[in-house]
């Protein structure tokens, strides 16, 4: 790596932006079971979430940190209160994922 260039995770103002942009297309973008109707998948509502969680163990920078907790905020919102039964599994799924990722006190 060049002298003077920080790793991505280190660089958290590139993930700002990219972060809200998530959130709001989480929020906002149609989700149905039929792809014809719908912007969102299932495996992008699930890529979104992996994305965001990796990048919640990994990051360094705070305000990064709080963007990218708030667009994992709007996915996890997002599974709960969709009705699809092929999403409902996310959630366990990266609780038990975060056990381990998570620092001792």
């Amino acid at each position: 790596m060049k002298p003077g260039i920080a790793p991505l995770y280190d660089s958290g103002e590139f993930l700002i932006r990219p972060s809200l942009l998530t959130k709001t297309i989480v929020a906002k973008a149609p989700y149905r079971q039929d792809t014809t109707k719908s912007l969102l998948l299932k495996r992008d509502i699930e890529n979104m979430g992996n994305l965001c969680f990796v990048q919640l163990v990994e990051l360094r920078h705070r305000g990064a940190f709080s963007a990218v907790a708030q667009a994992f905020c709007a996915v996890c919102e997002r599974c709960v209160v969709e009705e699809d039964a092929a999403i409902k599994p996310l959630l366990p799924l990266w609780y038990e994922v975060s056990i381990p990722a998570t620092p001792p006190s």
